[in-house]
């Protein structure tokens, strides 16, 4: 079998492949054409961020079984493309952790003493020694926005310097950060760092989480650093926050469009820069090379599946047997998470009726990966969610059951968080009609796709024709809707399908009625 190296690789990358009876290529860079002429002859294509496997791409690949990605993100690769075409689509997510957490601690550094800025001006021949004051960390507060692996390698270096770390992580547990003072809440955060760095995901939402409101919020003279992903600070709020004296400095190794292009940030003199440097080092190459030769060798000569971005590691007929219910569980874990409000402690996952007999590995990873996609991104897949959980101190556990009651196959998903638990149950009608038959201790029935409106409320008369006139009075058509309670005159819950999106003024004016005790809008794909 024949893989194709296609951006720049360290020789071992070659050698490991070699070493396993693979025929190697390594080709300079290839432009879209030579690459579309050159991949219908190979089983795996290895690549780093340069090459770009696009639909077209990958659809004339018609030998390709496996595709390595050098590093972690895979904005490079067309996954649903590749997922269609039945390609399994690998990455390499921890090789370049250490050399994130240094380049982060090199740009507090420079930061702090004004390096970058005082090496061009002696450079261009003036000796100023007062003009570049620069501050100690040691003593001052390390705020550090996210949690994971780079985030608390970078805390470990920060007490190096003898800083004092506070972070905030809505999904990691105490146990897991013992030498990290965690603050209950973002704002908590920003009202005490002098140094703020973020180390999340980009995702829908982390996009501008550190914005003009955010800005106004830290503590005066701080010196923020995002060496993460372009666009988690909002970067025209960050311009202004510097022009203000709100913010002191700050160090960006990535941007929300790269190259920057003509962008103000660039030319502020209290803002250093590096062009996407977190993971460019030669260990971190090294380390993402040789992993990615090992996933490739493995997938193509032992039918061993690491790291999978876009499949699950099981058999055909396992996956034919619980497929129908893999959507469904997935999107469980979605509405569960949007009911999440504090860090979750204990996920439990039931299977009651025949799907009690099935192999459920793949369907409680998509529990999993659904709850925890909306808070880490879509690096959370099938493959890695249960490690995330892990890493994050939730503890996971299977129930079975044999009766199902009034259904052939049952469900349901528990999360318990400090001080609440939310419970959901799912059933499929027939092959594929997904619905959502309990929430939260009330028997309602809905489709868990596109808008959801669900009401809490007393359950008195005029409940339910109230929340029609809003929504009517708003243009928002019900599609779908069903209404359940404990008991009567108690609490009770409408769950809504809507046609379109709700308006923020919309949901504060049902939030607003006199029945109603809280009101959720879920957004499902």
């Amino acid at each position: 079998m024949r893989v194709l190296i296609a951006d720049s690789l360290p020789d071992e990358a070659v050698k490991i492949l070699t070493e396993h009876g693979l025929r190697v290529d390594a080709p300079a860079k290839l432009t879209t054409d030579e690459l579309l002429g050159a991949i219908p002859e190979y089983e795996g294509v290895i690549v780093r961020s340069a090459t770009k496997l696009t639909a077209p791409v990958l659809q004339a690949a018609a030998k390709l079984k496996v595709i390595a990605r050098a590093g972690a993100g895979v904005d490079n690769i067309d996954l649903k493309a590749a997922t269609r075409l039945g390609i399994i689509v690998l990455n390499t997510p921890g090789g370049n952790t250490i050399s994130a957490a240094e380049h982060t601690m090199a740009m507090l550094l420079a930061l702090a003493r004004n390096i970058p800025q005082a090496h061009a001006t002696l450079k261009g021949g003036v000796w100023d020694r007062n003009r570049f004051l620069g501050t100690e960390l040691s003593g001052k507060v390390l705020g550090i926005i996210g949690l994971g692996r780079i985030g608390r390698e970078v805390a470990n270096r920060a007490r190096a310097f003898e800083m004092k770390v506070v972070g905030f992580d809505p999904y990691i547990q105490p146990e897991k950060v013992r030498q990290i003072e965690l603050c209950p809440n973002l704002e908590a955060v920003l009202a005490r760092a002098d140094f703020l760095t973020v180390h999340v995901p980009m995702t829908a939402q982390t996009k501008n989480l550190i914005g003009k409101r955010e800005f106004g919020l830290v503590k005066p003279g701080v010196r923020v650093v995002n060496c993460a992903r372009g666009g988690i600070m909002d970067e025209a709020a960050l311009y202004e926050a510097l022009e203000s004296g709100r913010v002191a400095g700050a160090a960006l190794d990535v941007f929300e469009k790269e190259p920057p292009g003509d962008l103000p940030l660039l030319r502020h003199e209290r803002v250093i820069v590096t062009p996407h440097l977190g993971a460019s080092t030669l260990e971190a190459q090294l380390s993402v090379a040789r992993e990615a030769a090992e996933l490739m060798a493995d997938a193509l000569t032992k039918g061993v599946i690491r790291n999978a971005v876009n499949m699950p590691a099981i058999d055909r007929q396992t996956l034919e047997e619980v497929l129908p219910m893999a959507d469904l569980a997935e999107q469980l874990g979605a509405v569960a998470a949007a009911f999440c409000e504090t860090a979750p402690r204990e996920i439990t996952i039931t299977y009651s009726g025949d799907i009690s007999k099935k192999d459920t590995r793949l369907l409680s990873a998509n529990c999993l990966a659904g709850f925890l996609r909306p808070l880490l991104g879509s690096k959370v897949n099938e493959v890695n969610a249960a490690l995330c959980a892990e890493e994050r101190g939730i503890s996971v556990a299977e129930r079975r059951e044999a009766d199902a009651g009034p259904f052939s196959n049952l469900l349901e998903l528990s999360v318990k968080s400090e001080g609440s638990e939310i419970t959901i149950s799912g059933t499929i009608h027939g092959k594929r009609d997904q619905r959502i038959v309990e929430l939260d201790g009330f028997e309602v029935e809905f489709v868990p796709r596109g808008v959801i409106l669900l009401v809490h409320a007393d359950d008195k008369p005029g409940f339910i024709g109230s929340i029609g006139q809003v929504l009517g009075s708003h243009g928002v058509n019900i599609a779908f809707m069903t209404f359940g309670r404990k008991e009567a005159g108690g609490q009770a819950l409408a769950a809504l399908n809507l046609d379109t999106d709700v308006s923020p003024e919309c949901l504060s004016e049902i939030g607003r009625m006199p029945l109603v005790r809280r009101v959720k809008l879920l957004r499902l794909a």
